[in-house]
């Protein structure tokens, strides 16, 4: 089975926050702590099969820029 981008992008961000019992966390939003991966295209604009062919440009941990392409 197969979920929409959107809705699997939602179950992997405030999904998994939910559960983990952070249910003001896992999205961006002012105050948060920006645990985020920049990619280099958006994957709502590509075909599925393509999705996994995106790579990481950057990656944010608590509002710190840890990794950069």
């Amino acid at each position: 089975e197969r979920l929409p981008i959107l809705q699997a992008i939602q179950a992997y961000t405030e999904g998994s926050a939910y559960q983990a019992f952070d249910d003001d966390e896992g999205r961006i939003a002012v105050g948060q702590a920006a645990d985020l991966v920049v990619l280099d295209r958006d994957i709502t604009a590509v075909a599925g099969n393509e999705v996994s062919d995106a790579h990481v440009d950057q990656t944010w941990l608590a509002g710190e820029c840890v990794h950069e392409a």
